[in-house]
């Protein structure tokens, strides 16, 4: 998942009431629960700092993900698990700059050229996970810096992103993905 208090801290941190900033934090609850309103309001955060709007378990329907991408600055996704990234990747084929987690499947396509890989501090047991299972634990003062950065650059960042999205475009077509599991079956088969 991802590390949402992470994302929360860093940004209240980071940014201050006077600046023109906004954070849309979509969270999705574990349970279905209250528990997220809890954790938010345990976390005392500073009563005067940047606006945040949060939203909990609520689902965009898949033909509105474009226009909700391309409604904001920029997509910061600070994921602990090894996520595909779909909708990082959904975020960058539509020209969105990308702060998201430098680990799993996502490192394949985010790098310096095409969007702002976040470090990770390491790699952490996973509480209540298989043994030995892990993820990342993505580093809060890495963020800070890159969303500052995004913010204080923002015709830079939407450079990389418009170079994001045509290399997605090029590189994601359905014909290449079919054309990759069509290889990935022939060698499971052998040939046959």
């Amino acid at each position: 998942g991802c590390a949402w208090r992470t994302l929360l801290e860093a940004y209240c941190q980071e940014f201050g009431p006077e600046e023109k900033v906004l954070l849309v934090l979509k969270v999705k609850s574990p349970t279905g629960g209250g528990e997220v309103e809890e954790d938010i309001e345990a976390m005392s955060l500073p009563p005067r700092r940047a606006p945040v709007v949060i939203t909990v378990d609520q689902n965009v329907p898949w033909h509105q993900m474009g226009a909700l991408y391309r409604s904001v600055d920029c997509m910061v996704a600070p994921f602990r698990s090894a996520e595909t990234g779909t909708g990082v990747l959904e975020a960058m084929a539509c020209g969105v700059p990308v702060i998201a987690t430098n680990w799993g499947s996502l490192s394949q396509y985010l790098d310096a050229g095409v969007g702002y890989p976040l470090e990770s501090r390491s790699l952490v047991e996973v509480e209540g996970g298989f043994p030995g299972m892990k993820w990342a634990d993505p580093d809060q003062d890495n963020l800070r810096k890159l969303m500052r950065y995004v913010f204080s650059h923002k015709t830079e960042a939407k450079k990389i992103a418009e170079q994001a999205s045509e290399q997605i475009r090029q590189e994601l077509t359905w014909s290449q993905s079919a054309s990759k599991i069509a290889e990935l079956l022939n060698e499971i088969s052998g040939g046959r």
